[in-house]
């Protein structure tokens, strides 16, 4: 499974670079991890699962325990893991000389007109209402597959239908937050097919290599070096977009 994968390399990362749990929390729309190797920090970030049992809960203090207690089916202990894994990827993403834009939304919006044509068979995993809305304008053939709105009528789907329709996408964006179950490797299985596949959003704030010989084809996330923490604990999802991104090819 993918996310264990990405846990290994989290693993391996805390070793080589002698990392530390600083502090983690949870609000109602972002759950975050803030690490140390003694000179430098850094954070991740992830969405906090709404209705999907039990949130809340963790055992602070050891960073590689807090990676380690998501591997149950835990809603909540797989999103602090899940934001410990954004937090090591952040730290090394630290170390490289990024390419970064302003505004991911927009840069994620260009990327897919780019590579896209007028009747590109766009699908997403998730509902990134301001790129939706944007690509509209452009592209007639769009789906949105979610589990918490459903609109047929403006091709608003219920996600139990979206293993059906993915192999057929030409451009598949998948929202970051499918990380935080198996969803993701199903989505990956039956999209074999599909050309280009971006998984996006601050919750894949994720080191783009890790995820070499997935199926996935790029990243487009957020760089959040020095990010604010009253961002997070207020919940402002506004903000947190204005801080630098970046797509990368895996």
């Amino acid at each position: 499974m993918l996310f264990y994968k990405l846990q290994e390399n989290a693993l391996r990362c805390i070793e080589e670079n002698s990392l530390q749990f600083v502090e983690s929390g949870m609000g109602a729309l972002f759950t975050y991890t803030k690490i140390t190797d003694g000179l430098n920090e850094a954070t991740g970030v992830c969405l906090t699962p709404k209705t999907e049992g039990a949130i809340g809960r963790f055992c602070p203090g050891d960073l590689k325990n807090l990676l380690i207690q998501g591997n149950v089916y835990d809603a909540g202990k797989r999103a602090f893991s899940l934001s410990t894994m954004n937090a090591i990827s952040q730290y090394l993403l630290s170390k490289e000389k990024l390419k970064l834009e302003e505004d991911l939304r927009d840069n994620l919006t260009k990327f897919i007109l780019k590579n896209s044509h007028e009747n590109s068979k766009i699908i997403f995993i998730g509902h990134l209402q301001p790129v939706v809305k944007a690509l509209k304008e452009k592209r007639k053939n769009i789906s949105v597959f979610c589990r918490q709105h459903t609109d047929v009528e403006n091709k608003i789907y219920n996600d139990i239908y979206e293993y059906e329709a993915i192999s057929q996408a030409d451009i598949l964006i998948i929202t970051g937050a499918t990380l935080l179950g198996s969803t993701i490797d199903a989505i990956l299985h039956f999209s074999k097919n599909v050309p280009i596949k971006v998984i996006t959003g601050f919750s894949a704030g994720t080191y783009p290599s890790w995820f070499k010989d997935s199926g996935l084809t790029h990243v487009a996330s957020l760089y959040l070096k020095n990010i604010n923490h009253s961002t997070l604990l207020h919940n402002n999802l506004n903000e947190i977009f204005t801080y630098p991104c970046y797509i990368s090819k895996i």
